[in-house]
């Protein structure tokens, strides 16, 4: 689905141009590819030599990969609720815990406590 989603993104026809869909994918190609590889097609965009259906499907399994640990976690609580409800029990109890010493500041400013 991902390649199949970034095959149809926009691109100029020639490299070297400034285009925002180009500027996007290497937006993304920046996050998810090794460095090596984003200079590899930068380079290729700057001559003006770059083949963008080879960017597109190296970016799609770059973002893929890149993406598969969340994948991953999510088909683990889906199968697994009561992990849900501990995560957020746990955010509840830290997000009071906050509350209650923000509110206490409050109070110690407003001077409904004692300095």
């Amino acid at each position: 689905m991902i390649e199949k989603k970034i095959s149809k993104a926009v691109t100029a026809t020639t490299g070297g141009a400034k285009n925002p869909g180009v500027e996007n994918l290497f937006a993304i190609l920046r996050e998810v590819s090794d460095p090596a590889t984003v200079d590899s097609f930068m380079e290729q965009e700057k001559a003006g030599t770059i083949k963008y259906a080879e960017l597109k499907k190296r970016l799609a399994a770059d973002l893929a990969g890149h993406l598969a640990p969340f994948r991953a976690r999510r088909a683990h609580l889906k199968k697994h609720p009561k992990d849900v409800l501990d995560i957020l029990e746990n955010g509840r109890k830290k997000a009071a815990a906050i509350a209650q010493e923000t509110m206490r500041e409050v109070r110690k400013k407003v001077g409904l406590l004692g300095a």
